[in-house]
């Protein structure tokens, strides 16, 4: 189970995969603020061999985070799906979407010399 999962993680073609790179993102950040090496960090939780298997921060340990009692709470993930399917909805139901065209930029203005004196 956790080999299919490992492998869907990792497959940046699907919704699965690219949830996955979020949260591998997300996770090599935290390690890094940390003062870890977040790709190292990344590499061993996913070498874990276990969902639950991840990298305390506080503590700079690797352990079982639902046993340690760190979880994710479902109310921010079902809050966080519902807000981004509402945002979806809303851009793919709009007739029309006004955006600001990016005005190209001249050249650059020579700098000022020092006039007299070179000051």
């Amino acid at each position: 189970m956790w080999g299919a999962w490992r492998c869907a993680l990792r497959c940046p073609g699907n919704g699965l995969g690219r949830q996955g790179e979020g949260r591998r993102h997300v996770s090599e950040l935290i390690a890094s603020n940390a003062g870890d090496n977040g790709s190292v960090v990344m590499q061993r939780v996913l070498d874990g061999g276990s969902p639950a298997f991840g990298y305390n921060a506080a503590t700079g340990a690797y352990e079982d985070l639902l046993a340690a009692g760190i979880i994710d709470p479902a109310k921010v993930i079902r809050c966080a799906l519902e807000n981004a399917a509402s945002v979806a909805k809303t851009f793919l139901t709009s007739s029309v979407i006004v955006t600001e065209i990016p005005q190209e930029e001249g050249a650059a203005a020579a700098p000022a010399d020092g006039g007299y004196g070179g000051y």
